[in-house]
């Protein structure tokens, strides 16, 4: 009597999957914190990089159109719900006449707060009256940037941990 071998297919086992799929959830579960924290960051390094675009923009409109240029928050006295880039010191975000950009925010990820004034006013040579530090942060967490805009209109940024929510 000859035994014949049994061909094996070339599969997985249910073991071998079910030890995968294990082994991938607890690295999921490990990553997504991180992950999560990662992009809370990257929001408020994208809202510091647009505010940086629009003091960049006042400052040229206010040289080529020599009048003075705002940047006026959508809302309230702080840019968490965004900003708009105006020649009208008078213009709001419902009615908007001589806008040159409008920005808007998600101000569930990202809130500011900081500043001195209510605005931000270039001169018609493209300069501050008044130096202006506008602070960005997490909704939730403690990382932010402090952004400094400086008389001459040139801007840094610093990274806090001083951010509460």
């Amino acid at each position: 009597m000859t035994m014949t071998k049994q061909k094996r297919n070339g599969g997985f086992t249910l073991l071998e999957v079910l030890l995968v799929i294990v082994v991938a959830s607890i690295l999921l579960t490990i990553a997504a914190p991180s992950f999560a924290n990662f992009i809370k960051k990257q929001q408020v390094e994208a809202a510091v990089t647009q505010l940086q675009s629009a003091v960049a923009l006042a400052r040229s409109a206010a040289i080529q159109q020599r009048k003075p240029v705002f940047i006026k928050p959508i809302v309230g006295g702080n840019f968490s719900n965004g900003w708009l880039v105006t020649t009208k010191d008078t213009d709001t975000y419902a009615s908007c006449t001589e806008c040159l950009t409008v920005h808007q925010l998600d101000d569930t990820s990202v809130y500011s707060s900081g500043m001195t004034g209510s605005h931000i006013e270039f001169t018609e040579d493209a300069r501050l009256d008044a130096a202006e530090t506008v602070h960005f942060c997490q909704t939730g967490g403690a990382a932010g940037i402090n952004v400094a805009i400086e008389l001459s209109g040139y801007v840094t940024k610093a990274s806090t941990t001083s951010c509460g929510s």
